[in-house]
């Protein structure tokens, strides 16, 4: 065990006094959580993570984790697409989609409007389990193009690449900003990125789709 600073101990007991106040508030605790994990607060009378959670909070290193990544999803849907996670079991749907905020932004906007803003643990379900579907079968595509097609689908990648960065620094440069600035550009950036994203998997499923269909390449 190590020692930690008086300022890591202040952070530590604000990020436990959080969690005291109700395991119920899923965001704030995987929040707390991930700041105690992250910087290893929890130090200077544990060895592990997994020793604290048990110790300190009586469950285990994996659910913790499990809050962190419902706050993680719940800080995404609000950043990106501005869609709030009702709870964690809302959440938990979603963990599959962590490394692709794109996917995930695509199946909020879809069940969000398949249910009239009042979705549920299984319509959040069954909308993840469709999209990988549809992840897969584009793979499927992807991988069956012919050599001319992937070159087609290459150059269209290049040429989207080159307008999507053009257009993220007329972005930044339009926001003005100056040093001080930067968290909120990191913030407006992440959902300017993920809106663009989102139009380009759109038109990237659309021309795999073109491509792989043989009167299409020949034309």
């Amino acid at each position: 065990m190590d020692d930690i600073t008086i300022i890591e101990s202040s952070r530590l007991e604000g990020c436990e006094q959080v969690i005291e106040n109700g395991v119920a508030c899923f965001i704030e605790v995987g929040e707390a959580l991930m700041a105690i994990r992250d910087s290893r607060l929890y130090r200077a009378e544990h060895e592990t993570f997994q020793d604290y959670c048990e110790k300190r909070w009586g469950f285990t290193r994996q659910r913790a984790h499990q809050f962190i990544g419902a706050f993680k999803v719940a800080e995404l849907a609000s950043t990106v697409v501005d869609i709030p996670i009702a709870n964690e079991a809302q959440a938990r749907q979603l963990f599959p989609l962590l490394d692709d905020p794109v996917a995930l932004a695509e199946v909020l906007r879809e069940v969000h409007e398949a249910t009239n803003g009042k979705p549920t643990m299984a319509t959040i379900a069954a909308a993840v389990e469709k999209r990988k579907g549809r992840a897969a079968e584009l793979e499927r595509r992807r991988v069956g193009l012919s050599e001319d097609a992937a070159k087609r689908r290459a150059e269209w990648r290049t040429h989207e690449v080159a307008t999507f960065l053009d257009g993220l620094k007329k972005y930044r440069q339009s926001l003005k900003l100056d040093q001080y600035a930067l968290a909120k550009f990191s913030s407006e950036a992440r959902s300017y990125v993920v809106r663009q994203l989102l139009l380009t998997r759109s038109a990237e499923e659309q021309l795999i789709a073109k491509l792989s269909d043989p009167t299409e390449v020949s034309a």
